[in-house]
């Protein structure tokens, strides 16, 4: 009994709860955008779509924490205007932008850049 009550705890502590349109996530103290990778097998044949929760972000060249940014209220996702091919998708808030690379050299995945004044007009 007390193994089955550890193990129902433990699930508990760390499941994700959605905040925001299924795109920002809660466990514990922490805020994660979910984003869905493509994970291709060896055979090249199957892929398989993977959710992974990333809670760091990069800001002038410094690591910071999600949470420290972000406008839960105003967060959604915009449409990508960048040429790049490792840039999956573009977010936006009430002050900054939020860019996903997926790019084997990129950690941590999200760019935060303050938005211009012509962009909150």
């Amino acid at each position: 009994m007390i193994i089955f009550l550890f193990l129902i705890s433990y699930n508990q502590q760390n499941q994700y709860v959605s905040v925001k349109d299924d795109l920002i996530f809660k466990n514990k103290n922490e805020l994660f955008l979910k984003h869905t990778i493509i994970l291709i097998n060896r055979n090249l044949k199957n892929a398989d779509k993977v959710s992974r929760y990333f809670k760091d972000v990069l800001y002038k060249d410094k690591v910071f924490s999600l949470k420290e940014f972000i406008d839960v209220q105003s967060f959604h996702k915009v449409k990508n205007n960048y040429k790049d091919r490792f840039i999956e998708d573009v977010y936006e808030d009430s002050k900054y932008q939020y860019i996903f690379r997926d790019h084997p050299a990129s950690s941590p995945n999200i760019l935060v850049y303050k938005k211009q004044i012509t962009d909150i007009l």
